[in-house]
């Protein structure tokens, strides 16, 4: 699974994969992610917002995770 959560994020840009591991792999919070990336809170959450749905689809043609 790692493997494959890896080839997933390297399917998105840099702040996108920056972004997921602070806040779902290292656990950090919105606002902490915003504080060690200079971004705003908003920003970060929006990004993540939008990149959950295509690492979904990238996981699920993966066969790693089931489909919606």
């Amino acid at each position: 699974m790692a493997q494959a959560i890896d080839a997933c994020l390297e399917r998105t840009n840099a702040i996108v994969r920056e972004l997921a591991l602070l806040v779902w792999v290292e656990g950090h919070t919105f606002t902490e992610a915003a504080e060690i990336t200079g971004m705003s809170e908003d920003a970060v959450r929006k990004r993540l917002c939008r990149a959950r749905p295509l690492l979904q689809r990238c996981l699920t043609q993966r066969g790693v995770v089931g489909g919606r």
